[in-house]
C-alpha cells in the first residue's frame, strides 16, 4: 500500500510540478489577471461547452425544429466582428509591424513600457476575438441556420 501511495504521491507531484512550470514560470505576469489567462480552466471550460453544444445538445435541440431566422441577429454579429477585426488589423499595424517590429524573427518584450502593453492587449483582443468567432460554427452548422 506504501508503493501505491508514494507512486500515486509522485504522479501528482509531476503534474503540479508541470502545471506550475506551464502557467505559472512561463506566464506572461503582465496578463495573469486578465479574463480567461491566468488560468486555463475557464478556456477549457468554454470549449468543451461548445463542444458539447455544437456536437450533442444543439443538433438535439433543433432536431424536430425550424430553423430560427437570426438574419438580424448575424447582421449586427457579424459587423461588429469586422470592427473588431479592423481595431485588430489596424492596431498590428500602427503598434508593431509598421514602425517598431522586425519583419524578421522579434523577440516577445516583456516590459511594461506602453508599446510592449500595447501589442500584449492587441494580442488578448485576438484571443477574445477567435472565441466570439466560435458563434459562428454554432449559426451556420445546420443548428440555427437562418430562414
Amino acid at each position: 500500500m506504501s508503493m501505491l501511495h508514494n507512486s500515486t504521491s509522485s504522479s501528482q507531484s509531476a503534474i503540479v510540478q508541470y502545471y506550475d512550470y506551464l502557467f505559472v514560470e512561463l506566464a506572461d505576469p503582465r496578463t495573469n489577471d486578465w479574463w480567461l489567462i491566468g488560468n486555463p480552466l475557464p478556456g477549457i471550460g468554454i470549449m468543451v461547452s461548445y463542444l458539447l453544444f455544437v456536437l450533442k445538445i444543439g443538433p438535439d435541440y433543433m432536431k424536430n425544429r425550424k430553423p430560427f431566422d437570426l438574419k438580424n441577429v448575424l447582421i449586427v454579429y457579424n459587423f461588429i466582428q469586422v470592427i473588431i477585426s479592423v481595431w485588430i488589423f489596424q492596431e498590428a499595424l500602427d503598434g508593431a509591424w509598421l514602425y517598431k517590429y522586425s519583419w524578421k524573427c522579434e523577440p516577445v518584450d516583456f516590459s511594461y513600457s506602453p508599446d510592449a502593453l500595447r501589442v500584449a492587449r492587441g494580442c488578448y483582443i485576438y484571443f477574445i476575438a477567435k472565441l466570439t468567432e466560435l458563434l459562428d460554427t454554432v449559426t451556420f452548422n445546420d443548428i440555427f441556420l437562418c430562414g
